[in-house]
């Protein structure tokens, strides 16, 4: 599980690096938090440039590795109503992630 920003990225890759050399499968990754792209404003224009900079890296960077995206959702995830939300969103993005 990673968020598309800088550090995030280098420290997933140096992970699936590590687990590779053992070769450990990674089934996939998870990319999350992304901000909703019907956002508006200048604040919200420039996080989502920043984001889709980011998730180019993660296709680069993580090349023939299944990807799920998941969505910033409203709130932290804490008790079973968001548990339930989180398995839903990972549910679909199962079924129609993609492979890097």
């Amino acid at each position: 599980v990673l968020n598309p920003e800088r550090l995030p990225i280098l420290e997933s890759k140096k992970a699936c690096d590590a687990l590779q050399e053992f070769q450990i499968e990674i089934s996939a990754i998870v990319v999350n938090r992304l901000l909703p792209e019907e956002l508006g404003g200048d604040f919200i224009a420039g996080r989502l440039e920043q984001q889709s900079h980011y998730l180019k890296e993660i296709n680069r960077q993580f090349r023939g590795i299944r990807s799920i995206q998941l969505g910033l959702l409203e709130r932290d995830v804490h008790g079973m109503k968001m548990l339930k939300k989180v398995a839903e969103c990972l549910a679909r993005g199962i079924s129609s992630s993609k492979v890097l």
